[in-house]
Parts: structure tokens; C-alpha cells; sequence
């Protein structure tokens, strides 16, 4: 018997078929190993070019959203300062039936929030006809 590196016992094969075989079933092991390694690394790339559309889909949505919420909180922005500067003249004129209507306004204004609408939106863009059109044609 041979002994090994680290202190294991290999019998040495008195047939030479046994070589034979030994060779055949390391070269098929090494084999299975590379199908393996390579079914893996499709694997592994199938899963990055899922993350990567993910991600890229989500970068999409985000300019989207950015895009609706700064049109939709810069139109509240202008009612608001709008409102609130006929508040002001309301007051200072010593107008008060003026001031009920203004502060409903403001109420209904800051009520009316644009993140309500996201729903709409988000409904609207899983629908495959849908088509969002930013500016003047």
C-alpha cells in the first residue's frame, strides 16, 4: 500500500483495469464538474439580466413619478400662493365674508394632494396602450 499526503492509506490496484476505470471516472467527474459550473453561470447571468431590467424599469418609473409630482406640487404651489395673497388683501381690506371662501380654498387645495392621483397613474401605466406625453407637440 501507498501512503498518502495526509496520512490516508490508498491501496494500490494489482489490476490494470482498475487504472482504467479510476481515469474514466475522474475524466467523467471533471466533465459533470464543467456542465455544472457552466449551467451555474448561465444561471447566474440569466439572474443579472433580470436585476439589470428590474433596476432599469425602476429608474423609468422613478423619472415618471419626479416628473408628476414636480408638474402636479409646482400647479398646488401656485394655487396656494395665489390663495393665500387673496387671504392676505381679504384681511387687510377687513373683508370678512371673503375670508371663509379663501380658507375653504386653502383647505380644499392642501386636500387635494397629488399622491392621491399615483394610484390612477400607476393603473393607468400597466395598461400596454398607455402612453404618458410630457410637454406641447
Amino acid at each position: 500500500m501507498a501512503s498518502g499526503t495526509k496520512g490516508v492509506t490508498i491501496p494500490i490496484p494489482k489490476d490494470p483495469t482498475q487504472y482504467v476505470e479510476a481515469f474514466k471516472m475522474v475524466s467523467e467527474l471533471c466533465r459533470e464538474w464543467v456542465t455544472v459550473h457552466e449551467q451555474e453561470k448561465t444561471k447566474r447571468t440569466g439572474i443579472e439580466a433580470q436585476r439589470d431590467a428590474c433596476m432599469e424599469k425602476l429608474r423609468s418609473q422613478r423619472k415618471v413619478m419626479n416628473r408628476f409630482l414636480d408638474g402636479h406640487f409646482q400647479q398646488q404651489a401656485t394655487a396656494l400662493n395665489g390663495l393665500f395673497r387673496s387671504l392676505d388683501t381679504a384681511i387687510a381690506s377687513g373683508n370678512p365674508d371673503l375670508v371663509g371662501p379663501i380658507l375653504t380654498g386653502i383647505v380644499e387645495t392642501v386636500r387635494n394632494s397629488p399622491l392621491g392621483d399615483l394610484v390612477t397613474l400607476d393603473q393607468r401605466m400597466k395598461n400596454d396602450e398607455f402612453t404618458l406625453v410630457f410637454g406641447k407637440d
